[in-house]
């Protein structure tokens, strides 16, 4: 989730095919009205129960398509997988990541100064969390 590079086809398709038979991790391509607008993937800790997501949304969609993904892969992931905790991490500089996961409910669990290096330098990791508790009391509100 933290390349910001053209990823070359056979790259994915190499990297699909390694991910997608690994059992700790859950590949999901996100539907609206039928068609494909995102990915999410899960990637389970030693820890069954706790996972960090990474997602992408089409660039070119319409606006709200992060809450929509964002919502139903939270449900996916609390109500089938039954996870107790999800963790997120995202790059300073994506601002609408940041938001998109505060708005879901995630709590801002610290920063890691200058951790990753891009094309624009060192960028600070955010790191945040959800548990399934907070994520169930939110659906009550």
């Amino acid at each position: 989730m933290f390349n910001q590079k053209p990823i070359a086809s056979n790259d994915h398709a190499a990297w699909f095919e390694t991910n997608s038979n690994d059992p700790k991790r859950h590949l999901l391509l996100v539907l609206k009205d039928g068609v494909p607008f995102g990915f999410a993937q899960f990637n389970l800790s030693n820890c069954s129960t706790v996972a960090d997501w990474g997602f992408y949304v089409d660039p070119s969609g319409s606006k709200g398509q992060g809450y929509y993904l964002g919502q139903a892969i939270l449900s996916f992931g609390y109500d089938t997988l039954r996870l107790h905790r999800i963790t997120g991490q995202v790059l300073n500089d994506n601002r609408s990541s940041i938001e998109l996961h505060k708005r879901l409910g995630f709590i801002s669990e610290g920063i890691l100064r200058s951790h990753h290096l891009t094309e624009k330098g060192y960028q600070d990791v955010h790191f945040f969390g959800l548990l399934s508790v907070d994520w169930k009391e939110s659906l009550q509100e």
